[in-house]
């Protein structure tokens, strides 16, 4: 409900000063907002639950997947605002571009941090060991591939956490 009511009820304010264009526009942007919300608050949750659950000598820096998760978060919403203040002041685009491209490669490469951090500690709470890349490649591609991964990831991050419970 909230991936689709509340994008197109804030675009409807964005009809009389932008046409059509601007309320597909806006939707777009508020959409992505809440589905990057939801992703981003499931990997948060997953990889500190699974944190907590590391052998022993291993340890997961939540702080930093929390600032990786937070980082992109921000670049979303100050993208949203330059699209909106691009749409009233006459700046080149190559100014608009560069303001863009200076936050994207931080935010991406945040990205790229938590899905690894998320996937790297799924496995290693499952194989009860340090792991290598080509043990979590697998989950890797799995948690990139949102929401089609979070199908397969989910039950075993149950089954994790009960079998946990139960010893």
């Amino acid at each position: 409900m909230l991936l689709i009511a509340v994008p197109i009820v804030l675009g409807i304010f964005d009809i009389p000063k932008n046409g059509l264009a601007g309320f597909l526009r806006t939707v777009w942007n508020w959409h992505g907002v809440f589905t990057f919300t939801i992703y981003f608050s499931w990997l948060y949750s997953v990889g500190s639950r699974l944190g907590r659950e590391l052998p022993v000598g291993m340890k997961m820096h939540r702080t930093a997947l929390a600032l990786s998760l937070i980082v992109p978060a921000l670049y979303e919403l100050v993208f949203i605002w330059i699209d909106w203040v691009k749409s009233i002041v006459d700046l080149p685009a190559e100014v608009w571009s560069l303001a863009l491209l200076l936050g994207n490669l931080p935010s991406l490469l945040c990205v790229i941090y938590a899905f690894v951090s998320v996937a790297k500690t799924l496995r290693a709470v499952e194989l009860e060991r340090t792991v290598q890349f080509s043990d979590y490649a697998g989950e890797l591609i799995l948690v990139f591939f949102y929401p089609v991964g979070v199908w397969f990831i989910q039950p075993r991050v149950n089954r994790v956490v009960m079998n946990r419970q139960k010893s």
